[in-house]
């Protein structure tokens, strides 16, 4: 299902980028590794209605992005996040900065792995 005309995810809201590729299968000449491709992510956690007691569905969005710099990701979050969203959970990533204002309350988690 495709939403034409989308409107900014609130809440708590997660936000993450990850990168794809890069593994190049059987090479026996050395040839260079493919390039990573960026995928920036946005979901907006599930969440209970107060009034009817409803359980509202959280939405997931991606986007293919060039590469990891403020100027890049920051039209992004301004369209597709509420300015006044409940939280904000990102990585420990200094580019999400800018998004986390005095509005918003911060988690920042850090998974090791």
């Amino acid at each position: 299902m495709v939403d034409v005309d989308p409107t900014p995810v609130s809440g708590v809201v997660e936000i993450d980028e990850t990168y794809i590729g890069g593994t190049a299968i059987r090479r026996f000449k050395p040839k260079p590794k493919p390039a990573k491709q960026m995928v920036l992510a946005i979901r907006e956690r599930t969440k209970k209605i107060k009034s009817t007691g409803e359980m509202k569905t959280g939405r997931v969005r991606f986007f293919h992005v060039p590469d990891g710099k403020r100027a890049t990701i920051q039209p992004i979050i301004d369209k597709h996040v509420d300015q006044w969203a409940d939280r904000i959970i990102t990585d420990n990533s200094a580019v999400y900065d800018f998004a986390i204002n005095e509005h918003h309350k911060t988690t920042r988690r850090i998974t090791a792995r």
